[in-house]
């Protein structure tokens, strides 16, 4: 029982006030004949592992390394452009194909809408009681 707020232990057994885990190795290590581990290399994230998106494009980059081909190497160049045209166009008509779509889906539900407020104006016969 500690009286007066004192334990059994004195300060004398704490740790030092600068006392850290061990310090992050940066040399690589061996795991197995070889087989060599660097440390934090996991961790690192490269450029290329994100997605591509328009947002980090960097147009002016992309269009003088376009201009470089074209200069440099005409026959590339022509390749790369109509490779470019091709893709452009199938994605346009993927567009048009969706954009149809949607419209044949808007179409046919106008259509059953007017069916449905067709018959609701057509003159219901009345029983008499």
């Amino acid at each position: 029982v500690s009286v007066g707020g004192e334990g059994i232990f004195d300060d004398s057994l704490r740790p030092e006030e600068g006392w850290k885990a061990k310090p992050f190795k940066k040399e690589p290590m061996k795991m197995k004949e070889g087989l060599w581990l660097m440390p934090g290399a996991a961790d690192e994230k490269k450029e290329g592992d994100e997605p591509p998106s328009d947002d980090k494009v960097d147009f002016d980059e992309l269009s003088r390394e376009i201009n470089e081909l074209k200069e440099d190497d005409p026959s590339e160049f022509a390749k790369f452009r109509e490779k470019v045209q091709k893709k452009l166009e199938e994605e346009i008509a993927e567009m048009d194909k969706q954009d149809a779509e949607e419209a044949g889906k808007e179409g046919a539900a106008a259509e059953k809408a007017g069916a449905d407020e067709a018959a609701a104006a057509e003159p219901q016969p009345v029983e008499s009681p």
